[in-house]
């Protein structure tokens, strides 16, 4: 009898282990972190706003599709956030956080995660959606886009649970993703990130206009010019806390602008509602207009929180010239960040010294001792571990005594200076042509340029339109480049082999712009990806960090620690508390305030 009684046990605990009664409506990397906000009451949610109205908002640059699937398109602004839904959202404030959406319940378990759909959530075409939806949005999404077959790479399988069932006081349907064997911690978080497509109109085509679950539908577009999004009145969430007191303007628009200048010239002339500053020189001395003198229109500088992009000048180390590390560092030696800051940015930035700026991982000072040994088990150069992490990009003296310091690195990498030019015996003259997006703003570049000339380096700037820089950057048609050197993020995993893996340094199209090339690098990505909480994560991290600084794949750029932003007082009221990002407030903004509620 007892045998019988373990061999039902056998056929039946996996479907037991579904239905467990741990379903939470918030999900974390690791069990160790602990949400802010389980019952969902955000500060920055006001609900004495009203609802209606229409957003302008500006976008820079263009857009030649509306999938934001499609690899070889630019999506438009708006798309993912507006028009779609994911199985949870990530949280506005808490790194490795995410709560309910699509999904309003989730149970975790070792090798998988089941998602319990919300069974109100429906299409902008009124069908419900069903588990057959969320397997057919991962094997769609996966098939077609190489960047979320990676990001989603630790998935084995999704299978739909069976029947409906009784929880929560409803018939609901689930979905369960197994986990891969050596799939990373965070894998069974990652996928709470699936975008829901609906089956039934994906499975016949791409649908002209993109059909979605979320709040809003496309009501028209141009092509690089516009879009404009329509709320959908009776949006299934709205009653839900993912959309309970967001989403409240009737209508919203992006317009397009090649240039950021034209962009602020349109919110002089109320063309857009608000308006986000990165220029230092225009935050210090374009602001005396009409408007703002008569507080019409309302600046502020606001903290930022979030983490911060890793931007500077990227070495293509495919390129001969510099796999030899002494010239990555002698180029590295002869930018003058405080002589830069001074003359063109009136002292507003900061240097970025990390490749997890702003973060939990980023390294700071001094190596503890789990990071040395982990660094000294990779044969790391000494100096990742007996150097503060900031001397890899504060680098001591002045501009002439570094400038020195570069010379000497390029005479001994075969570097010979003759009337004034650098020549190598096999790689010739040192020239080296530098891509930049034609948008950027270059004074503070030709004078590195001009710097650089006095020690017979010959940097070819080449200023390129947004398709041409793309272009360029797919194919790593570059010597330098100005972009994106990393993803600076506080849960660091996947998609570290997207940016930093060998396997992806040939791959083109690839984010891994610098060329990193290295089986320590692929050893300390696998080590991030494999820790199982906070406190391991932060030592890999922080390892991967410190030896990345000493490769001098680019030279660092900048940041400003705060937000500039500008916005007109009677076209959007923001709440009193902002998340982190203060660029995503207006979707927790409205109007105007309710009667009787204050300014």
């Amino acid at each position: 009898m007892l045998q019988i009684l373990l061999f039902i046990l056998t056929l039946i605990l996996p479907n037991l282990l579904c239905y467990s009664t741990r379903a939470q409506s918030f999900l974390a990397i690791f069990s160790d972190s602990v949400p802010s906000f389980p019952s969902q009451k955000f500060p920055w949610k006001e609900s004495n706003f009203q609802d209606g109205g229409d957003l302008c908002l500006g976008a820079q640059g263009t857009f030649n599709t509306l999938e934001f699937w499609q690899e070889r398109g630019v999506c438009a602004q708006g798309v993912v956030e507006l028009v779609h839904g994911r199985l949870f959202m990530p949280s506005e404030q808490e790194l490795g956080i995410a709560y309910s959406y699509v999904a309003n319940y989730v149970e975790r378990y070792k090798d998988h995660v089941v998602f319990w759909i919300n069974p109100d959530a429906k299409f902008h075409d009124g069908s419900v959606v069903r588990p057959e939806d969320i397997v057919f949005s991962f094997n769609f999404l996966t098939r077609n886009s190489s960047l979320f077959r990676s990001y989603f790479s630790g998935i084995e399988s999704v299978k739909p649970l069976s029947v409906p069932v009784i929880k929560f006081g409803k018939k609901v349907q689930g979905v369960v993703f197994y986990l891969k064997k050596d799939a990373p911690q965070e894998a069974g978080f990652t996928i709470s990130e699936l975008i829901v497509l609906p089956k039934s109109v994906y499975q016949k085509g791409i649908p002209r206009i993109p059909v979605g679950c979320g709040p809003y539908t496309i009501s028209g577009h141009q092509t690089g010019e516009f879009i404009r999004f329509e709320k959908i009145p009776q949006w299934w969430g709205k009653n839900y806390p993912c959309g309970q007191d967001v989403y409240r303007f009737s209508s919203v628009k992006y317009i397009y602008f090649k240039e950021e200048d034209s962009m602020f010239e349109a919110f002089k002339k109320r063309d857009i509602d608000c308006f986000f500053e990165r220029s230092a020189k225009r935050w210090m001395n374009s602001y005396g207009f009409q408007a703002i003198d008569q507080n019409r229109s309302v600046r502020q500088e606001l903290l930022s929180k979030d983490p911060v992009p890793i931007t500077g000048l990227i070495f293509n180390t495919r390129k001969p010239i510099f796999q030899d590390i002494r010239v990555r560092w002698a180029l590295s030696l002869l930018l003058d960040f405080d002589t830069l800051n001074e003359k063109f940015f009136y002292k507003k930035y900061h240097r970025i010294c990390s490749f997890f700026q702003n973060t939990y991982c980023m390294a700071k000072g001094m190596a503890s001792l789990e990071v040395k040994n982990i660094l000294k088990q990779v044969k790391a150069s000494q100096e990742a571990w007996t150097q503060p992490a900031e001397y890899f990009t504060q680098l001591p003296g002045t501009w002439q005594q570094r400038s020195k310091a570069a010379l000497s690195f390029l005479k001994e990498a075969g570097w010979k200076l003759y009337n004034g030019k650098l020549f190598h015996d096999v790689l010739g003259a040192f020239q080296v042509k530098v891509c930049v997006p034609k948008a950027m703003r270059d004074e503070w570049l030709r004078f590195f340029q001009a710097r650089a000339a006095l020690v017979g380096v010959e940097l070819n700037i080449v200023s390129l339109d947004q398709a041409a820089y793309q272009a360029a950057k797919s194919i790593f048609d570059y010597d330098i480049i100005w972009g994106m050197m990393g993803i600076s993020s506080g849960f660091p995993g996947q998609e570290l082999d997207l940016i930093y893996s060998s396997r992806s340094a040939s791959k083109a199209g690839s984010y891994n712009a610098m060329g990193i090339s290295d089986p320590n690098v692929d050893v300390l990505i696998q080590r991030v990806k494999k820790a199982r909480h906070q406190k391991e994560l932060r030592i890999s991290a922080e390892a991967l960090d410190r030896y990345l600084l000493t490769g001098c794949y680019g030279i660092f750029g900048w940041y400003s620690p705060y937000v500039w932003h500008v916005f007109w007082k009677d076209r959007i009221v923001y709440p009193k508390v902002l998340p982190w990002s203060p660029s995503r407030g207006w979707i927790y903004a409205g109007k105007e305030r309710k009667i009787g509620n204050g300014l």
